[in-house]
């Protein structure tokens, strides 16, 4: 029993410490994002396609790992032009999953090419997921003057009138755009007693950034040190730019679980603590729901109910469910010491993108390594204000215009009656 006392004790010291920790950006350094760090990291990446592409046998988990690694950096040359040919072509004898990563790769690198085998992946697949990618690619490419009564015929006919959640989610997709039930009822609700909410909305096109605010267990939203509303700009784009229900897609709308904070070892990432938040699915509905769910299998009634009535009927909020459903995982916030030259093109800039993930502005000495400034600090000390690092987070696009959403916007939505 005294045990039993001295881990609750730890426990409670732990958590408390955890929620009045205060980051400063003069502590957090990273040799990956030094100059030296990146022409490193370059050239480790073209010693892997060299070795890896030239291997007479495709290993699956190599040629992922290297792909998926392209993308992240949009790094293109002749040799990973010609890997992609090379497993395009054969595509068919490849498992699912490597399937997917090729046409991801196709997305991140080469979004106008490819379409001819991509036509071909359309018409022979029985996956679902592919399905979707392969024709998402023929459409933006106006393939052959591909029609939506084609792609219907072909759902009817090559999944035998099947529609699963990656179907329904695409034929929404389909349809003209749906005005989303009204974010200020998203806002005002609590979704679980004391709990901290922190909300991410975007525009429907994720090449522009969204605004992140953060509610705090008694129902106010944090302030700044100027008494205002406190925000961030955050990114919730994957190279690839596909839809949220897809892996390797964008960031889902819906919600998550949040479940504390975390310093992450992958190096680009970095230093910078992250928000951890765990998907559907992805760990067991006790902990996603804090222990409040009704059902000990995952149902998506707990789901609905964490939303307000007027949200409940609202397909896209539910991406993050059917999402967790059909295997994503992995989905956090958190900063990146990224070469920004990776994206200086970009209408995100200087935010970077990733495989799914939340990510927030940092800007690092390319000399020292040490930080320069960090959005991210900023978000975590925000969170860690709150004192309750347990809660959720709501993700959700507001509309199709093509502009970055602004604190004004925000702003205006939380005073709408």
């Amino acid at each position: 029993m005294q045990y039993k006392y001295l881990i609750l004790f730890f426990v409670f010291v732990f958590c408390n410490l955890s929620a009045q920790r205060v980051i400063n950006i003069k502590n957090l350094q990273s040799d990956f994002a030094t100059k030296s760090g990146q022409e490193k990291y370059i050239n480790e990446l073209n010693n892997r396609i060299n070795t890896v592409f030239a291997k007479t046998v495709i290993n699956e988990k190599e040629w992922r790992s290297l792909f998926l690694d392209l993308d992240l950096a949009f790094y293109t040359n002749e040799a990973v032009y010609n890997a992609l040919t090379r497993v395009i072509t054969d595509y068919s004898r490849f498992s699912n999953d490597f399937q997917r990563v090729i046409l991801t790769t196709v997305f991140s690198l080469y979004p106008n090419k490819f379409t001819e085998e991509t036509s071909k992946i359309f018409e022979e697949t029985n996956d679902s997921q592919i399905f979707v990618m392969a024709a998402k690619h023929l459409l933006q490419n106006n393939y052959k003057d591909i029609s939506i009564d084609y792609i219907n015929s072909k759902i009817e006919s090559g999944f035998g009138g099947r529609k699963d959640d990656i179907i329904e989610f695409f034929l929404n997709d389909l349809k003209p755009d749906k005005t989303e039930p009204g974010i200020k009822a998203l806002l005002d609700h609590s979704f679980q007693k004391g709990k901290t909410i922190i909300y991410t909305i975007f525009r429907k096109d994720r090449s522009f950034t969204g605004i992140t605010i953060i509610k705090k267990p008694n129902g106010e939203f944090v302030k700044d040190e100027n008494d205002s509303l406190f925000f961030i700009k955050q990114l919730g784009t994957s190279t690839s730019r596909l839809p949220g229900y897809l892996s390797k897609g964008n960031t889902p709308q819906g919600i998550f679980s949040i479940v504390g904070s975390y310093i992450s070892p992958t190096k680009s990432i970095g230093p910078t603590d992250n928000v951890l938040i765990r998907i559907p699915f992805g760990k067991s509905p006790k902990i996603f729901f804090h222990g409040k769910n009704k059902y000990q299998n995952w149902n998506i009634e707990d789901y609905k109910n964490l939303l307000p009535e007027t949200w409940k009927d609202y397909l896209p909020v539910y991406e993050s469910f059917y999402a967790g459903k059909n295997g994503r995982r992995l989905i956090v916030m958190h900063g990146s010491t990224d070469n920004l030259e990776f994206y200086k093109n970009k209408p995100y800039y200087p935010l970077t993108p990733t495989m799914g993930c939340i990510s927030a502005k940092e800007i690092w000495d390319l000399e020292t390594g040490y930080c320069i400034e960090s959005d991210q600090a900023k978000l975590l000390n925000a969170f860690y204000s709150t004192k309750q690092l347990k809660g959720f987070l709501v993700v959700v696009n507001i509309d199709d215009k093509k502009l970055p959403v602004t604190i004004k916007e925000i702003r205006q939505l939380l005073n709408s009656k």
